[in-house]
């Protein structure tokens, strides 16, 4: 099974974000979009994996307390059959810690980890070929704030020719009371 970790967004946000997903397909000539279930965030891209336990392992070693980053800048990955749009997330120490603290837990755990920058986003279209300039289409270019109290291991499957992504395990953010 195909499996990474991830980031979810709440239900006023995937709402805002497919509004935004709709503005860059209406401007595409083609390309794959991301269907508004599957935005998120992705931490660790697991790849194919016998099975889930190792990564439920080191997915319940995560230790984090609630926290928020601002949403916004429109950007592109340059590829040569279409350009991958995404929307990038602000960087913070809490997502820079949080990221690590995955990575040192993976790692433990004998599961890959990739070895380039993060650079957390949100992918909403791939191969895509535009109709105009990026910077021509009207994004709602305002901050949004994407809300972190949980960190999400997730199954990719194919579906028909359409991509589902499954939650198979959640870790919730320590609280006071934790």
């Amino acid at each position: 099974m195909r499996l990474f970790i991830a980031l979810l967004p709440d239900a006023d946000l995937v709402a805002y974000l497919g509004e935004q997903v709709s503005l860059l397909k209406a401007a595409a000539k083609s390309g794959t979009f991301t269907h508004s279930a599957n935005l998120h965030i992705t931490l660790a891209f697991l790849g194919e994996q016998k099975n889930a336990q190792a990564a439920e392992e080191a997915l319940e070693e995560l230790r984090f307390a609630p926290f928020s980053f601002a949403l916004g800048a429109i950007g592109l990955f340059k590829q040569e059959k279409g350009d991958t749009i995404w929307m990038g997330a602000q960087a913070s120490a809490q997502m820079t810690e949080l990221h690590k603290q995955l990575a040192r837990a993976l790692m433990a755990h004998g599961l890959p980890v990739e070895k380039r920058r993060f650079h957390p986003h949100m992918t909403f279209g791939r191969q895509v070929v535009l109709g105009k300039p990026l910077e021509m289409i009207a994004f709602a270019q305002a901050p949004h704030d994407f809300s972190v109290d949980a960190v999400s291991l997730m199954r990719s499957d194919r579906y028909d020719g359409r991509l589902v992504y499954t939650e198979v395990s959640r870790v919730h953010a320590m609280t006071a009371e934790d």
